[in-house]
């Protein structure tokens, strides 16, 4: 798997579009020109002007937009006409008041086409890499390795009541040193003498501020077992942007005379009993590869005060390690090959992928678009030269059927997908190792 939206931000910069030479004729948002390699998709083919893109994106210029109209709600990137001074304005976030406030940008059909530019190119990244990942998984080396288990089977018995001890307590969370292995908690579960609103806080020992902060209300009656299904995953990988290689990570909310916990009673220092529940063995023997939990709790000296109660990395050396008890926490997890941070660091091993795919595909939106208009934008290629581009040219087989001979844009980036997975293989034992598939021997 990788993190799309991480991802895809990382690689936006890696090439940009040049500006147009003559100040005069429309100028791109800041952000399209940057290009952290100093290569511009116009390099591709001189078919990829701005002139040759407006022709295919929407007419900006000629669409009605929506007049302003009073005490009505505009969500974030409405846009609308307002009468006072006959130009279009956008809404920055969801709002009530007049474009005369703070609360709205004004809109040009250059910003419209450089948004347009924006959300197409970002699209075709994320098709590129979706390709690449694809393939990668083809050939066995990114795949899932532990699918959804949870820590332990069944809820605590409703007596194992924890002592409030005015702490904060959770799970230290060690993953194993795997380049590329990434630790996924879908679901977190809770379970408590009585309902309570449960703040939990997710650090890592390289980080001072909590990376993640979720807010649970537990309401279940009774003491049971309650499920909590994130609407974004907890990705505790080896090491990321924001965290260093090694440390752990700490999953703690403060207790208090609310949210007394009921635990699990089971020694969490060492395996489940296997003949006691095969289920919790065998989850057990999955995801310990990959994974060290260890309860623990640490004195009121975890918040600090300058941060409004939100928890502060501390010194570790304060921890209290609880092996006899869960503090009410349980969780769902899968270990997956998550190539996100992976991709990231050597972004610039993918420039030629993003410069040749981003390029292939808004030259096949030329070919295809049905939409290019007849006027003086309009499209300055021809459709035969488009597809000789892509395809390249066409050749005679033995038997007489028209083939291409695999010189085009096309062939060069399945090349460039082609050096990309062999320039990767071995770089990890699990999650990128050697693909050997022997020896073919063909006949010609």
């Amino acid at each position: 798997m990788f993190r799309i939206e991480e991802t895809v931000d990382a690689l936006m910069k890696l090439v940009g579009w040049e500006q147009p030479y003559n100040p005069a004729q429309m100028q791109l948002s800041t952000d399209l020109s940057e290009s952290e390699s100093g290569l511009y998709y116009q390099s591709v083919h001189p078919f990829l002007t701005l002139t040759n893109l407006i022709s295919i994106a929407p007419d900006f210029t000629n669409t009605n937009w929506p007049v302003y109209e009073d005490d009505t709600e505009y969500l974030q990137g409405s846009i609308v006409r307002w009468e006072e001074d006959n130009k279009l304005y956008r809404a920055t976030v969801t709002t009530n008041l007049p474009p005369s406030s703070r609360q709205w940008e004004s809109f040009t059909s250059e910003k419209a086409f450089s948004d347009w530019l924006r959300t197409k190119t970002r699209g075709y990244v994320q098709k590129a890499i979706t390709r690449y990942y694809t393939e990668r998984m083809a050939k066995g080396t990114a795949k899932s390795i532990v699918d959804s288990r949870t820590l332990f089977d069944q809820a605590g018995r409703l007596l194992d009541r924890e002592k409030y001890s005015g702490k904060w307590a959770g799970f230290e969370l060690v993953p194993a040193r795997y380049n590329g292995v990434t630790v996924k908690i879908d679901e977190i579960g809770l379970q408590f003498v009585s309902t309570s609103n449960i703040t939990l806080y997710l650090l890592h020992s390289s980080h001072p501020a909590p990376l993640k902060t979720l807010r649970l209300d537990y309401t279940k009656t009774g003491g049971g077992l309650q499920w909590f299904k994130l609407d974004e995953p907890l990705y505790l990988p080896y090491v990321s942007e924001d965290t260093d290689a090694g440390g752990s990570y700490y999953l703690v909310y403060e207790q208090n005379e609310n949210n007394k916990a009921i635990y699990k009673n089971r020694d969490w220092s060492k395996a489940p009993c296997g003949s006691c529940s095969s289920v919790d063995y065998s989850s057990y023997l999955a995801w310990s590869k990959y994974l060290e939990v260890h309860p623990f709790m640490v004195s009121q000296q975890v918040v600090d005060e300058g941060r409004e109660g939100e928890p502060f990395m501390w010194d570790l050396a304060d921890n209290e390690y609880t092996y006899l008890s869960n503090h009410g926490l349980n969780l769902r997890l899968s270990v997956v090959c998550d190539l996100t941070d992976f991709i990231i660091r050597h972004r610039a091993e993918f420039t030629d992928l993003i410069l040749k795919s981003v390029a292939v595909d808004f030259l096949r939106e030329m070919l295809y678009n049905a939409n290019v208009r007849t006027n003086r934008n309009s499209l300055n290629v021809s459709k035969p030269d488009l597809v000789r581009l892509l395809d390249g040219d066409f050749d005679i087989d033995r038997k007489g059927n028209t083939v291409a001979s695999r010189n085009g844009l096309i062939a060069e980036l399945d090349n460039v997908y082609k050096a990309l997975n062999f320039n990767f293989r071995g770089i990890d034992k699990v999650c990128q190792p050697c693909c050997n598939n022997g020896i073919r021997y063909t006949t010609t």
